[in-house]
């Protein structure tokens, strides 16, 4: 079977072109099988939450297709951890009433911009687990992640600045539901960890009685920004700095798939959270570090740290990357390395291949031109 292919067949009506295939759910079962015999069935449930999640992302927004198919990949392998995430996804997919919350706390910090909640399940159980919920000060819900049991989280916050107050259950399940509701409205991006726990933070407030939650809006695409007045300067110094190499029918190929990292007008197949990565890097973040990868010469090492020093010395580029972002454009530096390695730009010991001296400058022209 090829990639996004189904084992079982598409169902009628469910489109194909948009959702995840074999290799996504390949990757979240390899990686179940590393991790899930380790898990409480607590965790197991944040565990799916998270897989759900993953499977989602290519998706459209209404993933009830989505989470269908998952379920087919999932019945159709005869594996135990596919058996274990399939038990895990139907409780959370079902929204069973149970558990229901047992216990609730309002975490009191030194915000002035809202609050905490943590909603608990199973107190005094191995399955102990909680909610941990921020509301703004307009009542808007700005994130949900996955806790510990009550017992614990009070234990953990022992010694620190973080107090602990016993506050009714049915009012804070209330509370987040209706922060999750204006927030929905206002158009409040959820956070990565919102995503992530989505499944199993619906399941555990439908139990709480708050069921039918509203799904947020698509988020705004991520664009490559274009301005021709920087294009144009670009390629002017980048001609200068590396003159232009005719290249084979294979290398203009991959130089065409490295150019689409710098400048697109349909967003290469990656997740959002990389796309937004490469989407920061600007014409002087790439120019500077394709000529200095490319300048070091064939088997030169490339890492996202060398890269931005590459932008920081070189001497065609008049900025630098300041040390507080530097974390940052390691990371959207660590996005664009993986993609090179596929490409073979660089090699699996991540130096650079005689490819990616011919096509690393091309490509930029292309994105540019």
């Amino acid at each position: 079977m090829g990639a996004g292919t189904d084992p079982t067949g598409p169902a009628s009506g469910e489109p194909a072109s948009s959702e995840p295939g074999e290799d996504t759910f390949a990757d979240i079962l390899a990686t179940a099988g590393e991790h899930l015999a380790e898990l409480t069935p607590a965790e197991i449930d944040v565990w799916t939450s998270s897989a759900l999640a993953v499977w989602r992302e290519p998706g459209d927004g209404d993933p009830d297709p989505v989470d269908r198919r998952f379920l087919r990949y999932l019945d159709a392998s005869e594996s135990a951890e596919a058996a274990t995430l399939a038990a895990s996804a139907r409780r959370l997919l079902a929204a069973r009433p149970e558990p229901a919350p047992d216990g609730a706390l309002s975490l009191i910090t030194a915000r002035a911009d809202g609050r905490s909640i943590a909603l608990g399940f199973c107190s005094g159980t191995e399955a102990a687990h909680s909610l941990l919920v921020d509301v703004d000060d307009a009542g808007l819900l700005r994130d949900v992640q996955a806790g510990p049991g009550l017992e614990q989280l009070v234990e953990g916050f022992e010694d620190t600045a973080v107090g602990v107050e016993e506050i009714d259950v049915a009012a804070a399940a209330a509370s987040i539901a209706e922060g999750w509701r204006r927030a929905v409205a206002a158009g409040v991006e959820p956070t990565e960890t919102q995503v992530s726990n989505d499944a199993l933070a619906r399941a555990r407030l439908a139990a709480a009685g708050h069921r039918d939650l509203p799904r947020p809006g698509a988020p705004a695409p991520v664009e490559s920004a274009r301005d021709p007045e920087a294009d144009a300067a670009a390629v002017a110094t980048l001609a200068t700095a590396l003159p232009a190499s005719e290249l084979t029918v294979d290398e203009a190929r991959t130089a065409g798939a490295a150019g689409r990292l710098v400048r697109w007008d349909d967003p290469p197949p990656l997740r959002r959270a990389e796309l937004e990565a490469l989407a920061s890097l600007e014409w002087a973040d790439w120019l500077g570090a394709v000529i200095g990868v490319v300048r070091e010469g064939v088997g030169a090492p490339v890492t996202p740290a060398g890269l931005v020093d590459h932008v920081n010395r070189c001497p065609e580029v008049t900025t630098s990357i300041p040390k507080r972002d530097r974390p940052w454009f390691e990371h959207a530096f660590a996005v664009v390395l993986e993609q090179w390695r596929e490409l073979g730009v660089v090699d699996a010991d991540d130096r650079l291949t005689v490819t990616g001296e011919r096509t690393l400058p091309a490509a930029l022209r292309q994105a540019w031109g």
